[in-house]
């Protein structure tokens, strides 16, 4: 048995220098951005009614509901033609 998973460990390789870290840093970077502007910047990107698409809070059903509040921005990157840019924010600059 320790011979197979020695064998296993030979064949396997660590993939470096690959940029998708610093990438996905970028992402929270901006990401966090948009969150901090104010709320009437953040709701130019606001749900359309009975869509999940944009910014918003998704599971509040009625207003009657007490709910801890979350937001949210959901996009659709791909495929490419359902990507709609209406969600996507303007600001900061390098969201989009």
């Amino acid at each position: 048995m320790s011979f197979v998973i020695n064998q296993r460990f030979e064949k396997c390789e660590q993939l470096v220098n690959h940029g998708i870290s610093e990438a996905i840093d970028a992402m929270k970077k901006v990401t966090e951005e948009f969150f901090k502007l104010p709320l009437d910047e953040k709701m130019k990107y606001a749900q359309l009614p009975n869509t999940i698409e944009g910014y918003g809070q998704a599971f509040v059903l009625s207003e009657e509901q007490k709910l801890d509040w979350g937001d949210m921005l959901f996009l659709i990157p791909l495929p490419v033609p359902l990507r709609n840019l209406r969600f996507w924010p303007q600001n900061p600059n390098s969201f989009r």
